[in-house]
């Protein structure tokens, strides 16, 4: 009878340059905790220093220059990576010139705008596109406005990504030419997104050629909310006549109505508060409760429309949505608590943030509270990004 021998399971086996790649992120990882030492001390006499000595102040001159060249080693591998790795480390090298310290991060960058104007993968463009993007890389406009005319959508959605970073009035009239020559009967997420940028860019030019678009009956339904928001975004007033029909027209889906309704309160004007209240006076007359419940998008938004048109009325709703015992419901009404930048809801959002049950209401606080402070809401939280940088810079360690 043969003896049972106990196998030991298989290490695990990666590729050389998966190995080199995880090596080079381990030495570029910013340290973990800011007070330790950069550089191990050595034992020995240096241990029986004062600590003034040991410790404290500049580290030797032959200790520097040792850690000097292995930043420099690890920065050498990292560019070689970009270039040379196959597609997938490529890339994932190529994403990790964030966590690289401000003054390191110049050249990487520049080979960034490289790769996105010219590298064959499609897949490499985009990540150089997006990288760019993020670190605001202001050299790279000009690649981001070419990249708009390039064959794959996800280059051409990373492109605009990109120019929404950078903020530059110099993409409005390319994002334009990309939108005249669109085809509205599908949904594309890059001409989505072109629409979402132009509103925030205050581009009310292209207003009337994309309400042709929003009136056409082969338009797709995703892109037809996406113009309704822009002429609020834009700030473009004379749609508002427009709006008011979408608001009112029963024959209308409720989502478009809701989204049309968001618009007029950001076009500001007060004359439209009588027919928004009508409408939310119809939505309260109905005596079924699954016919209210169909109609709360429009409500939220109707509640919020006349926040911002100055209707104080309404607060007291629209803070009791906030609490409601649907989670649903309560981030719907947060977020629009938020858009309204209702300062008296300031307790509240602070209370749902620390207590709330829900993971996306308590989202939707954080979020709104950025509102309320004038800041970006899709901004990266600090702290959260300085605890995913750690936990990368954990995983990264061979």
């Amino acid at each position: 009878m043969k003896a049972c021998v106990r196998r030991s399971p298989k290490p695990e086996v990666r590729s050389a340059g998966a190995l080199l790649l995880a090596l080079t992120f381990a030495l570029l990882a910013p340290p973990l905790s800011l007070t330790a030492p950069l550089i191990a001390e050595p034992a020995g006499p240096a241990a029986d220093k004062p600590q003034s000595e040991a410790t404290s102040g500049e580290p030797k001159t032959g200790a520097s220059d040792a850690e000097k060249q292995k930043r420099a080693a690890a920065l050498a591998n990292l560019e070689k990576q970009m270039r040379y790795a196959a597609a997938s480390e490529r890339k994932r090298a190529m994403r990790q010139v964030l966590r690289l310290k401000p003054e390191e991060q110049p050249p990487f960058l520049k080979l960034l705008n490289e790769f996105a104007r010219d590298d064959l993968d499609y897949s490499v463009r985009e990540v150089s596109l997006r990288t760019l993007g993020k670190a605001k890389y202001t050299d790279a406009l000009d690649t981001m406005v070419a990249a708009l005319k390039d064959d794959r959508r996800e280059v051409v959605l990373a492109a605009i990504s990109g120019l929404d970073a950078l903020e530059s009035d110099r993409a409005k009239e390319p994002l334009a030419a990309l939108l005249k020559e669109a085809d509205y009967t599908e949904n594309d997420a890059s001409i989505g997104a072109a629409i979402r940028l132009l509103g925030r860019l205050k581009y009310r030019e292209l207003a009337p050629f994309l309400k042709e678009k929003a009136m056409a009956d082969s338009t797709d339904q995703a892109l037809k909310l996406a113009i309704v928001l822009y002429f609020g975004a834009s700030g473009a007033t004379d749609m508002n006549g427009y709006l008011m029909e979408l608001v009112e027209d029963e024959e209308v889906d409720i989502l478009r109505r809701a989204y049309a309704t968001n618009s007029v309160g950001k076009l500001g004007d007060k004359t439209k508060v009588p027919a928004l209240r009508e409408q939310l006076e119809n939505i309260r007359s109905f005596a079924n409760p699954r016919e209210r419940a169909r109609y709360s998008p429009l409500k939220l938004q109707l509640l919020t429309a006349l926040v911002r048109l100055g209707d104080e009325s309404v607060e007291k709703e629209l803070l009791a949505a906030a609490r409601d015992d649907d989670a649903r419901v309560r981030v719907r009404a947060i977020a629009q608590l938020g858009e309204a930048k209702m300062e008296r809801a300031r307790p509240l959002l602070e209370y749902i943030v620390d207590h709330d049950a829900s993971k996306g209401a308590r989202r939707a606080a954080k979020r709104a509270l950025k509102q309320l402070d004038g800041l970006d809401p899709d901004a990266p939280d600090p702290v959260e990004s300085e605890k995913k940088e750690a936990e990368a810079s954990a995983s990264a360690q061979p």
